[in-house]
């Protein structure tokens, strides 16, 4: 057996990992440490969790991984608004990315005149998940080929809103969204304006106060087929309210389906059609030899049992194409 004195080196030693998280909110050097031990070439997925007061010094110091597709960024107890040439710093470290997604919620401020050398960032992203205003500042995300988006909660017509005319949205083919009310019919078609090339819409709608759940809802499918995009080949909407005490009618149940019946038959396009709220369940999905696999359920212990048996797409993330 045999000693040796001294220190040891670890400066060139390597985590050869693949996939790694942080959370740093205030630890001393330990995050510094531990992203200089990652492998600069193994590393292809990042969640890092941040406390905002370290954005800076995580802009600055952080080094670059080249190979990282996957990166989720975290703000946490994000109480003061964030520098947006400090995200720019660390976006640009990450080349490679292709999935992203910014949780935390954290204020912004447009620093961006700040930032002297411009090179491009994200240009390889394909998914995105986060604050929908992130996708209006070009410095942080120009063109790419963004095929899915996933914005947090918000009002549909802010988002419509602050996306009209940005350009990132004309490749998004997936928009999966929870929205704290529902457009109406003409809202509902101004989304294929803004995104153009969309084939899965899947939407969970909040309802709260005076918005009346059921009419909102048989207005909807009656008119839905109106000038329906015929690129559109999957469609989820979700109704859901957390404080209603409404009633339908069962002559009402009766005209809603028969609307909803009829639907594959009005939309060939739509491969798949799944369509609920608390007094219904539709689903439709049009198999390989053309042939149309359709469930209702109209009572609340049937509607769980059906979500029970086939699996709802935005709780799966199975194909919608290919159901049970």
């Amino acid at each position: 057996m045999s000693a040796v004195a001294g220190q040891i080196d670890c400066t060139s030693l390597k985590l050869a990992i693949s996939s790694f998280f942080i959370k740093e909110t205030g630890i001393g050097s330990n995050f510094d440490m531990w992203m200089r031990l990652l492998s600069q070439d193994c590393l292809v997925e990042l969640d890092l969790g941040f406390g905002a007061h370290r954005h800076a010094e995580i802009a600055q110091t952080i080094p670059s991984f080249p190979q990282v597709k996957n990166l989720r960024l975290r703000a946490l107890k994000a109480k003061k608004h964030l520098k947006l040439s400090h995200n720019y710093m660390i976006l640009s470290k990450f080349p490679a990315v292709e999935v992203l997604e910014i949780r935390g919620n954290p204020q912004w401020d447009d620093d961006s005149d700040l930032i002297s050398s411009r090179s491009t960032i994200l240009s390889e992203l394909r998914e995105y998940t986060g604050p929908h205003e992130m996708l209006c500042i070009r410095i942080l995300f120009p063109p790419a080929p963004l095929t899915h988006l996933t914005p947090d909660r918000c009002d549909p017509l802010s988002l419509m809103k602050a996306l009209d005319g940005v350009q990132t949205c004309s490749s998004i083919t997936s928009l999966t969204g929870s929205f704290n009310d529902f457009l109406d019919v003409p809202g509902f078609y101004s989304l294929f304006d803004i995104f153009p090339r969309l084939t899965e819409l899947s939407m969970d709608v909040v309802y709260g106060g005076e918005n009346n759940v059921n009419s909102a809802v048989v207005s909807f499918v009656k008119t839905l087929t109106l000038s329906f995009p015929p690129w559109l080949e999957h469609l989820y909407i979700h109704w859901q309210r957390f404080d209603f005490d409404e009633w339908i009618s069962p002559v009402d149940v009766a005209r809603l389906f028969r609307e909803l019946l009829a639907l594959p038959a009005r939309c060939p396009a739509l491969k798949s059609i799944w369509l609920e709220s608390f007094a219904f369940l539709f689903r439709s999905r049009r198999l390989q030899d053309g042939a149309v696999d359709e469930h209702t359920a109209r009572t609340t212990e049937r509607i769980k049992n059906m979500r029970d048996k086939l699996g709802a797409p935005r709780e799966t993330g199975t194909s919608w194409g290919r159901g049970r």
